[in-house]
């Protein structure tokens, strides 16, 4: 929703009304919480009293609770004698759901127009000369990418994580491996996680796999492939869920006994909240308008990052990766999902050397801006045995795992016990000195 300066100024004089209409739609309506998510966080409210009464509403959601206005005149007992007083004046104050979701968005403007003017106040008081100017600039631009942050305090940080800590992880996606996801501890909101090998080895098979496991969970994932059409995506799947050779399917022969299945995973497959995209001039900002337009994206998965475009002048294309590594890190972050973004490995590395973060593709600043690496290689390429190594975890280990790769069908399985030893190829390179410094 765009506002004109005159709504947003109307916001600022009058929060205090706006944010009185948004708590009585939330004692009347429990469930509009759910229709705030994307718009609002307690951050936003001018007054402690709404503030608190809309972080409880949060933690009602969050234990599953149905949220109303005895729970409400709770939240603030300790700072008003008048607690029931106020949430009744509140509930008098919202003519409709309707207009407090237009009155949240006013908040949330003011709140950034608040959150603006207090950067800039900042930058004149602390940067002299030029500086001012490219700061100014910068905090400007970020504004307008609806990327100016919010300052936390220590006692916020710690009461969410003291409300949280004793239910389930949420915000946080698994890739449906158990080892694997032992290891990884989650994919959370804000995660760039990178997925890289040389060709051939599964790369963008396994990371359909992870998307199907996500979607299979009901949440809604945006899946951008830059090698291949959405035809071709669509056969695999169908091999993959219906355990059909890939070879029948695209040559468009499949028997008798085949069709029950393939008719079966039409079905399946056709329920999973799975949007393709097969752009080949791909952009960040193409990928950012269309989550943002594309309501409850949980995921985003891209195939791959070095054949995207940065949308702008790069001296070189190192640079120009690590331009776009960058904004996508910075779209998770902003989008609050993970971003899974497949990569290529240097070409110094065969598909059965095991890769250390050395072997990143074309920019050094991959690693720097993912939180998560994973790595694929063949152990053993006729067996199907594949090496699965997390090389880069902020917030776990490190670690491996086997898995073994139907390529017929577009299958991984995880191995519940790892196969010993490595490929003859890979242990004559070892010997020979050319082997990954860095495993």
């Amino acid at each position: 929703m765009d506002l004109t300066n005159q709504e947003l100024t109307y916001a600022l004089n009058y929060n205090g009304e706006f944010e009185a209409s948004v708590i009585g739609a939330l004692c009347i309506e429990p469930k509009f919480i759910d229709r705030l998510m994307g718009t609002l966080s307690p951050e936003d409210f001018i007054s402690p009293v709404y503030r608190a009464i809309f972080q409880a509403a949060l933690k009602s959601r969050d234990a599953g609770e149905v949220f109303d206005a005895v729970l409400a005149a709770d939240a603030i007992r300790e700072k008003s004698a008048d607690s029931v007083k106020i949430i009744q004046e509140c509930m008098e104050k919202c003519p409709s759901v309707t207009n407090a979701e237009y009155h949240a968005e006013l908040i949330h403007k003011a709140a950034r127009e608040r959150a603006l003017k207090s950067g800039i106040r900042h930058i004149l008081e602390n940067c002299h000369g030029d500086e001012v100017a490219v700061e100014v600039a910068g905090l400007c631009q970020d504004f307008m990418l609806g990327k100016l942050g919010k300052v936390h305090s220590m006692a916020d940080i710690m009461q969410r994580l003291a409300d949280t800590l004793n239910q389930p992880p949420r915000n946080r996606l698994d890739t449906g491996f158990p080892r694997l996801d032992g290891i990884l501890k989650g994919m959370r909101g804000g995660n760039l996680i990178l997925v890289a090998a040389r060709p051939s080895v599964g790369k963008s098979a396994f990371c359909q796999d992870i998307a199907e496991t996500v979607a299979r969970q009901g949440k809604k994932v945006l899946f951008y492939s830059l090698e291949m059409s959405d035809e071709e995506l669509g056969e695999r799947w169908l091999s993959r869920s219906a355990g059909i050779s890939l070879d029948c399917i695209t040559d468009h022969k499949l028997e008798e006994t085949h069709w029950k299945k393939a008719t079966d995973a039409f079905q399946y497959l056709s329920g999973l909240p799975i949007l393709v995209c097969d752009d080949p001039g791909l952009t960040v900002e193409r990928i950012r308008s269309q989550a943002r337009t594309t309501p409850n994206v949980e995921l985003i998965v891209v195939d791959f990052l070095t054949l995207m475009k940065s949308g702008q002048q790069e001296q070189n294309r190192n640079l120009e990766v690590g331009a776009i590594s960058r904004n996508l890190k910075l779209l998770a972050m902003e989008l609050k999902i993970p971003i899974i973004a497949i990569s290529q490995l240097n070409r110094s590395f065969t598909d059965t050397d095991k890769p250390g973060l050395s072997a990143l593709r074309d920019s050094g600043e991959l690693e720097q801006n993912a939180n998560k690496v994973i790595f694929l290689w063949n152990i053993d390429r006729e067996a199907g045995i594949k090496g699965v190594s997390v090389a880069k975890n902020r917030q776990g280990r490190c670690g491996e795992v086997q898995m073994r790769f139907d390529g017929d069908k577009m299958r991984f399985t995880e191995l519940t016990e790892e196969i010993s030893g490595r490929s003859t190829e890979t242990r004559k390179r070892k010997r020979r000195n050319l082997y990954d410094e860095d495993e």
